[in-house]
Parts: structure tokens; C-alpha cells; sequence
């Protein structure tokens, strides 16, 4: 069962992976379009977001870190439901939310206390 779990996972993550990769490739054109400015100015409002969120997130580094994306994600998109027309605009907020948010998990994830007991549970498991 762990085998199945396992490879299943791996291959999630890989579709996972792809699949950013394709969307950001298809928006890049749509991104490059806006110009500098624009661009410059959804990347600091994702930054305001996510730094935002990781403030008001509480004492725990998982919970700062799970504000800090929730607000990143919702609040543009948000800002936008009321502009119709501005899809383009939305789908390069939303890639530019996404390279800016996997960049934070990246580089804060790798505090995050590591979860022994989950670990411990597995391999009892397995055995």
C-alpha cells in the first residue's frame, strides 16, 4: 500500500509540476504585453500580500505562512472580479501570484519543523 501511496504522490507532484510550468509558459506572452510598470506593480502587491499575511499569521511559522499565501491568492483576484473585460490582466496577476508564491514557500518552508511523529506513524505502519 505504501508503494501505491508513494508512487501515486510522485506522480501528482509531477503533473503538478507540468502543469505550472505550461500555465506560466501560456501566460507569458499575456504578461509581457502589460509592460514593465504593470508588471513591476501586481509583483509588489503580491509582495504587500504576502508580507501582510505572514505578519498577522500568528506566532507559529505554519500559520503565518498559511495567511501569507491565503491573502496572496484571494485578495487580487478578488480585486479584479469587479473589472470585466480584464482577463488578461487577471491571468497575469494570477501567474505572477503563483512565481511569487512558490519563491515564498521555497525559501520559508524549509524552517518548518519537521513532523517526527508523522514519520514515527509511517514506519510503524509500513512494519
Amino acid at each position: 500500500m505504501a508503494i501505491i501511496t508513494t508512487t501515486l504522490t510522485r506522480l501528482a507532484q509531477g503533473l503538478l509540476q507540468v502543469t505550472i510550468v505550461l500555465i506560466i509558459l501560456k501566460g507569458l506572452s499575456t504578461i509581457l504585453s502589460l509592460g514593465i510598470w504593470n508588471i513591476l506593480a501586481m509583483a509588489v502587491f503580491v509582495i504587500l500580500y504576502i508580507i501582510i499575511g505572514h505578519l498577522l499569521g500568528g506566532p507559529g511559522l505554519p500559520e503565518r505562512m498559511t495567511l501569507g499565501i491565503t491573502i496572496a491568492l484571494r485578495c487580487g483576484a478578488v480585486a479584479m472580479q469587479g473589472m470585466p473585460g480584464a482577463v488578461p490582466e487577471t491571468l497575469a496577476f494570477q501567474v505572477i501570484n503563483l512565481i511569487l508564491v512558490i519563491a515564498y514557500i521555497s525559501v520559508f518552508s524549509k524552517q518548518l519543523p519537521q513532523d517526527e511523529d508523522k514519520a514515527e506513524a509511517v514506519v510503524t505502519a509500513e512494519a
